[in-house]
């Protein structure tokens, strides 16, 4: 189980790595991490940036991965939302919703999961 500490001292290496992250008002056991700019790899993927958000939820994180969010901002390089996405609206900012698929295990860090989300564009399926 991630303790509100674990949370606090990974959230301290995420924003080692990424400065400009922010964490969006917490709700109960809910901890969403806004992660900007992220650079989306030109090849495949198309370029620019976008925000990413992971939503850490401490009650359940040793048995279901933390849900994650896309900028609707970032479009493929046609100029059309990646495959699957949806638009929604939470914490206070529109999102796009779309499937992760990627191993992911409970003893990851903070860091490690955000950085486990952003390896799918280093995947081109």
């Amino acid at each position: 189980l991630m303790s509100g500490d674990d949370f606090d001292l990974g959230l301290k290496t995420v924003l080692r790595a990424y400065p400009e992250t922010r964490m969006l008002p917490a709700s109960g056991t809910v901890r969403p991490l806004r992660v900007a700019p992220v650079a989306i790899p030109p090849s495949f993927w198309g370029g620019g940036t976008t925000r990413l958000l992971v939503v850490f939820d401490l009650s359940n994180h040793d048995t279901a991965r933390p849900r994650s969010l896309l900028g609707p901002e970032w479009k493929l390089p046609a100029g059309s939302p990646p495959y699957n996405a949806s638009p929604v609206y939470e914490f206070g900012e529109a999102w796009q919703a779309f499937s992760w698929s990627f191993p992911w295990s409970p003893a990851l860090s903070v860091l490690e999961t955000v950085e486990a989300y952003l390896g799918r564009f280093h995947d081109h399926r």
